[in-house]
């Protein structure tokens, strides 16, 4: 008996020293799980906030190049426009014997020369004296030591030179003088022409696009001399002929991009350049670092947040499985007693961790998809998937947020039409074109029908008329059944001088009971097929908002399992 006894006693000791070693593995395990978990979540939000924050950057840099490109095209017009001026001037002076230039101030007189942005317009002679002028009583004047004037007593490879800022001697204002060489009959030095203009005609352009109060735009030569500089709102003052220390790639390169703290002020910036057209100069355009990555930062903490929100979520299930495995071994006698008591812990154990790992794995499958997201938008192994998931929410918000401005525009009376002369049908042929390929996974059949009556130019708002039948069309898309058939038809009334428009589908159609609330603002009907393919309930509303700001009307009519056939008229303005 005795011998028995102490047979039992060693197995009870076996079995919890077994039970103790076995928890404490799992301990272990789970420690080193968790640890590798959570150095696991850290680096994927590393490599996202650096993956977020390069991007960003090369959105503001490909921002920056668009806007150069624009200010470039500004700048080659405005010179181009001078120097069609400049060239009128040179003929009359090089071809016409007559010096007291009747026919140029006949042009000037008439207006065929426009001269709205100019201060003066002008001719200097070989001596540098001020011969001819647009003014009246212009002051009698040399400007023989003026720089415009002396580049050309050789001929100059660019042909229009372009000054500096600086105070007119003629029309005493701030200019920037535009030059051409005059020659006689054999090729020699015989004067200059000269368009002075304002250099406020470049900055107020440029202060059309907001750059924030620290962005610059700047025309400068390759010679490092400033032209026109604007910092925020601010003109500065380049008449004492600003330095621009610009690095070498500008000059050896048409266009790029560089960082920079030595330019201007001393802010650090990315800078993008183009280079003007035949001629010695370059549109530089920067923005602060820091604002290119401002959003970053506030993606840097959403991300920063989640996974700091998954590791507190994580070291919480750590710490109670801890202490349920250390429990767990403290009860070995127990669970040798009673086996069914023990295969009852281990059920709700399970429960447990299975409650546990299914609320996880909402928040894991977070941070997957945002690792799939990264691995998707580029060409390194982590960056794809979110990108595609943020540009079509993101596309999809825009379009809710514009439509829901156009409509607010529009019933505030703060959308003005801006009528001019178009192609109709080449407008509702590319809006259509737009559209077709939505057709294909219901096997659509979309086609147009043109009354050979209608005018092919009209005056109408085109943004407008697009958005009309983009919003329609949309729509008989959505609702239309498979292997349907949608007809865009337009009419010309005579009698009344206007375009009807028709779009017929034969989708589920709307019941006779909803027809009262179709132009509602966010109306949608729960127990209709609205529900199943979404929308904001504002199309239909900005639709027949749209219209009849435009002087027309629009009706439907439709029928449950029928389809339906929105039409409207839009009156046609005179061509001038």
């Amino acid at each position: 008996m005795i011998r028995l006894k102490t047979e039992k006693t060693n197995i009870k000791k076996f079995l919890f020293e077994l039970i103790h070693l076995m928890s404490q593995t799992k301990v272990r395990f789970l420690m080193c799980f968790t640890t590798l978990l959570l150095l696991a979540i850290w680096c994927g939000a590393y490599v996202t906030v650096n993956a977020d924050q390069q991007l960003l950057l090369r959105k503001g840099i490909l921002n920056l190049q668009n806007l150069t490109k624009s200010f470039k095209a500004h700048t080659e017009q405005t010179i181009y426009t001078s120097d069609q001026v400049l060239r009128i001037i040179k003929y009359q002076r090089e071809k016409r014997s007559d010096l007291k230039y009747k026919e140029l101030k006949d042009y000037f007189d008439r207006g065929v020369i426009d001269t709205r942005f100019i201060n003066q317009i002008g001719i200097i002679d070989p001596l540098g004296d001020y011969v001819f002028s647009n003014l009246t009583n212009p002051p009698r004047v040399n400007l023989a030591d003026r720089e415009h004037f002396k580049i050309h007593k050789e001929p100059y490879p660019y042909g229009v030179f372009v000054s500096k800022s600086l105070i007119g001697r003629a029309s005493k204002k701030l200019s920037i003088q535009l030059t051409r060489r005059i020659e006689d009959a054999q090729g020699n030095f015989a004067g200059v022409t000269v368009v002075s203009f304002n250099p406020n005609y470049l900055t107020d352009f440029y202060k059309s696009i907001d750059l924030g109060e620290k962005g610059v735009v700047a025309l400068v030569g390759l010679d490092h001399t400033a032209r026109v500089i604007q910092i925020g709102n601010q003109v500065v003052n380049t008449q004492e002929g600003g330095v621009v220390d610009f690095p070498s790639e500008v000059k050896d390169n048409m266009e790029g991009t560089f960082t920079s703290n030595r330019l201007f002020d001393g802010v650090n910036r990315v800078y993008a350049f183009e280079r003007i057209s035949n001629q010695p100069l370059v549109t530089i355009v920067g923005q602060p670092v820091d604002l290119l990555s401002e959003d970053s930062n506030w993606h840097k903490i959403i991300f920063y947040s989640i996974a700091l929100l998954i590791t507190l979520i994580t070291l919480g299930f750590l710490i109670t499985n801890v202490e349920y495995l250390n429990r767990l071994a403290g009860l070995n006698l127990d669970l040798i007693k009673s086996n069914h008591e023990v295969k009852q812990a281990n059920k709700h154990k399970s429960e447990f961790l299975s409650s546990i790992s299914h609320e996880l794995r909402t928040p894991l499958n977070g941070i997957i998809g945002y690792a799939e997201y990264i691995h998707y938008t580029s060409k390194e192994p982590m960056i794809q998937f979110p990108a595609q998931i943020i540009d079509e929410s993101s596309r999809h918000l825009l379009k809710l947020v514009n439509m829901l401005l156009d409509l607010t525009q529009v019933e505030s009376g703060r959308m003005v039409l801006q009528n001019e002369i178009f192609n109709m049908t080449q407008v509702i042929e590319d809006v259509i074109q737009t559209h077709r390929s939505r057709t294909f996974s219901k096997n659509l059949k979309l086609t147009f029908e043109n009354d050979e009556h209608c005018p092919d130019l009209v005056c109408m708002d085109e943004l407008n008329l697009r958005r009309i039948l983009n919003n329609l069309l949309d729509n008989a898309i959505k609702f239309s059944k498979q292997d349907g058939e949608i007809t865009l038809s337009i009419h010309y009334l005579k009698d009344i001088d206007s375009i009807y428009f028709s779009i017929k589908d034969n989708g589920h159609g709307i019941p006779e009971d909803m027809h009262a609330h179709v132009f509602e603002k966010f109306w949608q009907n729960e127990e209709f097929i609205t529900r199943v393919h979404g929308g904001s309930g504002m199309g239909l509303a900005l639709t027949q908002k749209l219209v009849t700001l435009m002087g027309g009307e629009i009706k439907f009519n439709s029928s449950q399992n029928v389809g339906s056939t929105f039409y409207f008229t839009i009156p046609i303005k005179k061509l001038d």
